[in-house]
């Protein structure tokens, strides 16, 4: 605006000046983009070792999965059956076991590659935000911010549910089968 006053440029002031404190905003929060995405980060690693340190009866929610695997009558099934329901017993409690490994073993590739994925962005950030200035370009923000969201709050929701499996099936105390099915739908 001021160059054009100056050397008598006869513009528009009108787009200048709408689109000026939206630049400035643009520019001032790129300059933050690494501090605002840290805060989001560090905020998502809070809540998420809400859920891992400790739970409501004072126990972690590794000793909920480590248990006490060598204590051979936590695998006896829970009443009499015959030979062949026993083996049937412990052969869907295997399934659901190895399920259970497969998927925490797919959260954790997708945890490492979640590392990753966040650089990329904060490094993406500044240009992210001044996106926001022009509306042709707005929607590469609202792109950047929607995967952001997704791979920054992607373990929170992931151990959340962990945790609630694991509180449930903590809880039940007749038939461990429908302990297993609850905590490996979460």
């Amino acid at each position: 605006v001021a160059f054009a006053q100056i050397l008598r440029i006869n513009v528009n002031t009108y787009g200048i000046k709408k689109i000026l404190p939206a630049l400035l905003l643009a520019i001032l929060a790129a300059n933050f983009s690494f501090l605002f995405c840290r805060l989001l980060v560090d905020l998502a690693n809070i809540v998420m070792s809400l859920f891992i340190e400790k739970q409501v009866d004072n126990t972690t929610l590794s000793a909920g999965f480590s248990g006490d695997w060598s204590n051979p009558s936590k695998w006896n099934p829970p009443l009499n059956r015959s030979g062949v329901g026993n083996i049937l017993w412990f052969l869907v409690a295997q399934i659901f076991v190895i399920v259970g490994a497969v998927l925490v073993l797919i959260l954790a590739y997708l945890f490492f590659i979640r590392i990753w994925m966040i650089y990329f962005l904060v490094v993406l950030a500044p240009l992210a935000f001044m996106a926001t200035v022009l509306p042709a370009t707005k929607s590469v923000f609202t792109q950047w911010w929607s995967n952001f969201a997704k791979w920054v709050f992607l373990p929170v929701v992931s151990i959340f549910w962990i945790w609630l499996g694991n509180q449930w099936a903590g809880s039940i105390a007749g038939d461990p089968m429908m302990s297993y099915v609850f905590a490996g739908i979460c």
